[in-house]
């Protein structure tokens, strides 16, 4: 059982979010937490003598600007995959950290599960951003259309709807069903069945993989750019 959970260093200097990290993530099946700690440097250690799956880090750290430690991690230790955890949801800061290979972004204010998505999804090999920071960035699907953007008639050569295409968008940013639902207008029997139909359209069958395509077709540049 423990080969096959995702293992997870968490780097944050208040103790009390460590210790709620460590009981949320112990508390489930597919994940544990096998270090947790308070400084960038001792991160750094238990990153090396633990090489884990994923690692959560904080902004700021006492010791070291966070996205220099994501830096860090992403060169010495390529198969740990970087989740951001941070109160900053700016749009800068936010592409900054995806440009130097951070695969998560999620906001402190967020509900755990959207944490808990995004070390799913990144231990996967996908990208996840918080929906709640991704809204702020992109909006919704009708709203600021990056020039990168495939226009409708792309999308029908390639056999998508509009609708299916903002679906894929939405799920390739990580938002939820329940979520895509909400943005859309629509239920999420509908999401999930749009989602299914597109899929099929694209043979496309895992989350990872609808990740890979959305950024293929320039809908995630707006954020990696």
């Amino acid at each position: 059982m423990d080969d096959k959970r995702i293992r997870i260093v968490a780097i944050e200097d208040h103790a009390l979010l460590l210790e709620a990290m460590g009981s949320f993530t112990n508390a489930r099946d597919d994940m544990t937490l096998v270090a947790a700690e308070r400084s960038a440097r001792r991160g750094l250690q238990a990153i090396a003598d633990s090489k884990p799956d994923v690692a959560i880090i904080a902004i700021p750290l006492s010791d070291m600007n966070g996205l220099v430690l994501a830096g860090r991690i992403i060169n010495d230790h390529p198969a740990t995959k970087v989740v951001i955890l941070s109160m900053h949801e700016d749009r800068a800061l936010v592409q900054q950290a995806l440009q130097i290979g951070v695969k998560g972004y999620v906001s402190k204010r967020s509900p755990v599960e959207h944490l808990l998505q995004a070390i799913t999804a990144t231990a996967e090999g996908a990208r996840y951003i918080d929906p709640a920071i991704a809204s702020k960035i992109l909006g919704s699907p009708d709203d600021n259309r990056s020039s990168k953007e495939p226009p409708d008639a792309a999308n029908l050569r390639l056999g998508l709807t509009k609708r299916e295409a903002d679906t894929v968008r939405l799920i390739a940013l990580g938002y939820t069903a329940k979520e895509v639902a909400a943005q859309l207008g629509v239920s999420v029997k509908s999401v999930e069945t749009v989602k299914s139909r597109a899929s099929e359209k694209l043979d496309l069958r895992t989350r990872a993989q609808l990740v890979r395509y959305a950024a293929t077709q320039g809908w995630l540049e707006t954020v990696t750019a």
